[in-house]
């Protein structure tokens, strides 16, 4: 089970935190994380702007090392990784950690993310989603040239090679 947190902007980790506690106490020993936000190195920005409240890798960290007991699966969109790589590494160093945190960052350390758009014929194409979102699903269900469906490892790394075409930074 599970549901959607609307990040209050006054403070992101506190509204993780609390979603995280109340699935805790339900007996949820498996929290996925879907981070949607602007970033940088400094963090996810859920906001226009760098001014805009923000949760830091360090925050994050913080929050999974409360549960012992409990598998955090973590994605997010943001430019940079929202600085979350450095500090999930440091993590996934302790024994006790590495067999529990899996993250996945769209956007790879050293690159932007881009919004995807398809043209619907109107004036400008609208946006659909990230570039990167759009050749992963692509990749996953487009057959292979030489036949047969790739796993999901083939269809990411298909889709890291084919996004470096479009956004380079």
């Amino acid at each position: 089970s599970g549901s959607v947190i609307h990040i209050d902007r006054a403070n992101p980790r506190q509204a993780i935190e609390g979603y995280v506690e109340g699935m805790h106490k339900q007996g949820t020993r498996d929290i996925y994380l879907d981070l949607n936000g602007h970033g940088s190195d400094a963090g996810i920005f859920f906001g226009a702007t760098v001014d805009a409240p923000n949760l830091s890798g360090k925050e994050l960290a913080s929050i999974i090392q409360k549960y012992p007991d409990t598998k955090f699966y973590i994605s997010t969109i943001a430019c940079d990784g929202g600085g979350l790589r450095g500090e999930m590494m440091n993590l996934v160093k302790n024994s006790e950690i590495k067999d529990r945190l899996y993250i996945f960052l769209q956007a790879k350390p050293y690159e932007i993310n881009q919004e995807g758009r398809v043209d619907t014929g109107g004036e400008l194409p609208d946006i659909y989603s990230s570039y990167y979102n759009m050749l992963f699903m692509k990749f996953l269900n487009e057959p292979k040239p030489e036949g047969g469906q790739r796993t999901f490892g083939e269809a990411l790394r298909a889709t890291d090679l084919e996004v470096q075409k479009y956004i380079n930074v």
